[in-house]
């Protein structure tokens, strides 16, 4: 986001009520118009009884004193702790971040959108299914249940269903960039957050999150966020270490009392002096986070002023009033001044104007199959992986994989799989050597992931031993040896596929860096008692140079 999500707070609403209970009148129409993030028809309103608005006020009352007694949160650990970050690990290549994959079972509850809608609906429309093939293919096994049951693509969600979907995970990279600790106390820390890196787990980041990385390697545990940043956007992050305090600044943040100040680089020179923008917003898609200008959307109030201009693009202030989803960044968009390497608002897909004045050329079908196929995974990899043949063969014997099936390959390269007999499958099962095919997924699992652990205490020790071997070196050659030990290349022998994954099978091209940053950098925040902000970034300099042109796609 470029600012945190928040919703109307209820004491508007009550306010409102209150000076108008009394008031045959009725309640002006421009006062009232969302509760919470749920539409209000002022009409509706303004043609209540006074007995009905009193009532209203009494339920937004009993709803506030609630809402005031309720726990932070009901779990005493919220966030992740030491088990979970032990999962997996870093390696660093390219000047890039990346995970060792790893099972996992993704997990949530049924929204209020999916009710009465199948399995298949749902992730097909809201989730980014980089292969639906195979994620046909793995519910087909099993993979996918809700409520613990086994269910099939034609299962209908209902309220309460718990979702979970098992499967090889494998994250995107990030950029391996230093995180700058900007404030450090009992309660709070706050950082100055680098671009690429998503705020907490979401999609295929999960180690490669701000709350993972700051727990796996600099030992904080339970981290709570109290505002979110998009992924590609850098700059303070503040993050709770208490309960208590998490749910002051988000009582703060959550009735306006936080002042936030941005910058963004965008194409073009931008007018002179302060320029607002006060148009709503809506979600035109769930599945890709994209969002523009709506009459019916949330609303929502940006003000902008211009810092600099470099003959090419220019370096504006943004502060935004209210936190709605890529409110900067869509109301630049709106302005005619998208962000200059904006991979949704500065894109061709909305047409000629790049979405200028909310209009775009095209249906909103199309659109968003232009964004997506302006972001399609298959641009990211480059044939098979020959590492994925190699760890396989480890595993068999006499050709047979972990899953029970054969794996060859035609002169092309290309990979096939065939279900091998069972009298096979037999003689596999009977070699003391060999993999136990009858064992459950869960098992399967368990004891890949044994290995994986002793390949990584493994590669500890040798480190520690490289360290012990050396201790006749200065203290600073020692420290710097740990710190390159810790921040160690890839080990093909820590990489531990699954026969029946995708992407293991598959060589990933790196990003470019130019593909993991945006320039728009939350510069300060500042609330009733607290204030923290951040050194402008280099391309917020008045000084700086784009390395290419800034305006394409």
């Amino acid at each position: 986001m470029d600012a945190e999500q928040e919703v109307q707070p209820a004491v508007d609403l009550m306010a409102t009520l209150a000076e108008t209970a009394n008031n045959d009148s009725g309640i002006l129409l421009s006062s009232i118009n969302t509760v919470g993030d749920v539409s209000v028809n002022p009409l509706v309103v303004n043609q209540m009884s006074k007995r009905a608005r009193k009532k209203m006020l009494r339920q937004e009352k009993q709803k506030a004193l609630r809402k005031s007694k309720r726990p932070f949160t009901r779990n005493t650990n919220p966030g992740f702790s030491k088990d979970v970050f032990s999962e997996t690990d870093y390696y660093f290549e390219n000047g890039l971040r990346k995970v060792y994959p790893y099972y996992f079972a993704f997990g949530t509850y049924a929204k209020e959108r999916w009710y009465g809608r199948t399995v298949q609906d749902v992730f097909q429309n809201e989730f980014r299914v980089d292969f639906p093939d195979d994620f046909r293919l793995s519910v087909e096994k099993g993979n996918l249940r809700v409520n613990g049951d086994i269910v099939g693509l034609d299962y209908k969600l209902t309220n309460g269903d718990l979702i979970e979907h098992h499967i090889h995970r494998h994250e995107n990279p990030v950029l391996d960039t230093s995180i700058e600790i900007i404030s450090d106390t009992p309660d709070l820390v706050v950082i100055n957050k680098p671009a690429s890196i998503p705020c907490h787990p979401c999609g295929k980041f999960r180690f490669n999150s701000i709350v993972f990385i700051m727990g796996k390697e600099f030992g904080y545990e339970n981290l709570r966020n109290i505002y979110r940043l998009d992924r590609l956007t850098s700059g303070v992050l503040i993050l709770g270490k208490t309960a208590k305090k998490t749910k002051e600044l988000e009582d703060q943040v959550l009735h306006r009392h936080v002042y936030k100040e941005y910058v963004a680089r965008v194409v073009g020179e931008f007018p002179e002096g302060e320029i607002e923008v006060d148009q709503p917003l809506g979600c035109i898609s769930h599945k890709l986070t994209l969002w523009r200008v709506q009459s019916n959307g949330k609303p929502s109030r940006t003000t902008f002023q211009r810092l600099s201009y470099n003959g090419c693009s220019s370096v504006v202030k943004c502060i935004p009033h209210t936190g709605r989803t890529h409110q900067i960044r869509v109301h630049l968009q709106y302005l005619g001044y998208p962000i200059v390497n904006d991979p949704y608002y500065n894109s061709l897909a909305w047409g000629p104007e790049r979405g200028k004045g909310g209009i775009s050329d095209v249906s909103t079908e199309e659109l968003c199959k232009r964004i997506m196929q302006e972001h399609n995974v298959g641009m990211w990899f480059e044939g098979e992986n020959p590492l994925f043949h190699q760890a396989i063969n480890t595993e068999t014997d006499a050709g047979l994989n972990v899953l029970g099936k054969n794996i060859t390959e035609d002169r092309d390269g290309t990979m096939h799989d065939e279900m091998h007999s069972a009298k096979s499958l037999e003689k596999l099962v009977n070699t003391s050597h060999s993999p136990d095919l009858t064992q459950s997924p869960e098992a399967k699992r368990q004891r890949l992931t044994v290995k994986a652990e002793e390949t990584r205490e493994k590669s500890q020790l040798e480190n520690i031993s490289v360290l012990v071997s050396e201790s006749n070196v200065d203290k600073s050659t020692e420290e710097e040896k740990a710190n390159k030990a810790a921040r160690s290349g890839f080990d093909a022998a820590r990489w531990v596929p699954d026969s029946g994954c995708r992407s293991c099978r598959l060589k990933y091209v790196d990003p470019k860096p130019s593909d993991l940053v945006m320039y728009l950098h939350a510069l300060k925040y500042q609330g009733p008692d607290w204030n923290f902000c951040t050194s402008l970034p280099a391309w917020a300099q008045d000084d700086w140079e784009s390395p290419k042109v800034e305006d394409s796609t």
